[in-house]
């Protein structure tokens, strides 16, 4: 009797753990694998087969705006520049810490910076 599942990804799990499902897939333009996968309510993005970004573990992502937005506070008119949406938590957190009732606020995606 087989015991065992095995994924898109060729890994194999046992019967009774639920195993990632393969959302997308991509080759980056430097030549890496990228996949967005899903278990659950949890996504992950992988790089190469390792783990980049996950939408459970976010600290840092949230760190890091709130360390880059918090002299914007009490700026009239704060401006910030986030690079790279991948899953928003970065955005979130610099849009939780300067967001001014009444502003308007443009996000553009896929911007490429040679």
């Amino acid at each position: 009797m087989n015991t065992a599942a095995t994924t898109a990804f060729g890994t194999e799990y046992p019967r009774n753990v639920k195993a990632w499902a393969l959302i997308g897939e991509t080759c980056t333009a430097d030549g890496n694998s990228m996949w967005l996968t899903k278990r659950d309510e949890e996504y992950v993005v992988l790089l190469n087969g390792k783990t980049l970004m996950s939408s459970r573990m976010h600290g840092s992502e949230e760190a890091l705006a709130t360390a880059g937005c918090r002299h914007l506070r009490t700026a009239e008119r704060p401006r910030v520049l986030v690079g790279g949406l991948g899953m928003g938590f970065t955005l979130r957190a610099a849009l939780d810490m300067t967001l001014m009732t009444g502003e308007r606020i443009a996000i553009r995606s896929g911007l490429r910076v040679a």
